[in-house]
């Protein structure tokens, strides 16, 4: 595999490199690691009672911001700040329903600067607020088509979690009943009927991960890193949740970082930035 630079979650700045050695250096590689509604609450943050040890190993190399704060605390519209290195006072997104090219069509994002400068760029899972952007998780950010939700691939035996969630198959008969009440009665939005009135805060189901969307995401991703990676000969960015991160580094090798130092006294190409998801923008 070609050179790797991890971002987590998701910000993308000037290295302290000279301007010959940027120049000659080959394209590095990107991983994008978004982690949804993450508090300081793992070890690498200084948490005592959380076991995060993937994320502790990953920490132990890399650059750790301790002192970041939102910049809207709000999904939708910190991800557009995030995504473009602009606050919501530009992109106007400030809720979950305001699309962000609707008022800046022509605003730059990170992977559509990178698709823009030769990359192959690729996403899945929930990296911009899905209800902020088009149909397409804002298609000029994507060189491949954006793997959604509904795209995803469940194991045959368990089929689609219910409402996204649920695999207990006393939960998923309940579900299927209020949704044929609800059809049967004309309802016109099933989902919201049945959250409505059914939505158990947890459940417990001896299945693979792979049958919950966490783990058929993870699946996708680590799908797009083989496809990304044929090609030696073009750099790739590729966009994905933290739980590829985890199970990725469970399944191989391949994913190793090295420090700021390294990267930049060694010219190695693997360094990881870890953040929390929101921090303040200039």
């Amino acid at each position: 595999m070609k050179q790797l630079i991890f971002i987590l979650p998701i910000l993308l700045f000037s290295l302290n490199m000279p301007a010959q050695e940027i120049k000659d250096t080959k394209p590095l590689n990107v991983i994008f690691i978004a982690i949804d509604d993450l508090k300081p609450t793992i070890g690498v943050f200084g948490d005592e009672f959380a076991k995060t040890p993937i994320l502790d190993k990953l920490g132990e190399n890399a650059i750790v911001f301790t002192n970041n704060h939102t910049q809207q605390a709000v999904c939708g519209p910190s991800r557009a700040s995030l995504l473009t290195g602009k606050r919501p006072d530009y992109t106007k997104v400030r809720d979950l329903k305001t699309k962000m090219r609707d008022i800046n069509p022509t605003i730059l994002t990170i992977p559509q600067y990178f698709k823009e400068s030769g990359y192959t760029t690729a996403g899945v899972g929930k990296i911009y607020d899905p209800r902020c952007v088009d149909k397409y998780r804002d298609e000029p950010s994507w060189s491949l088509p954006f793997i959604k939700e509904a795209d995803l691939n469940y194991p045959p035996d368990y089929g689609e979690p219910a409402l996204g969630y649920y695999q207990n198959k006393k939960i998923k008969k309940h579900i299927t009943a209020l949704r044929k009440e609800g059809e049967d009665n004309g309802v016109s939005n099933i989902n919201k009927y049945v959250r409505d009135r059914y939505k158990p805060p947890f459940e417990i189901s001896n299945v693979p991960d792979e049958a919950y969307t966490d783990g058929a995401i993870s699946e996708s991703a680590l799908s797009l890193l083989d496809e990304v990676s044929n090609d030696s000969n073009k750099p790739f960015f590729l966009a994905c949740p933290k739980d590829w991160c985890c199970k990725s580094m469970e399944k191989t090798n391949k994913l190793t970082c090295h420090t700021y130092q390294e990267l930049t006294i060694k010219k190695s190409a693997k360094i990881l930035l870890l953040w929390h998801e929101f921090f303040p923008l200039l």
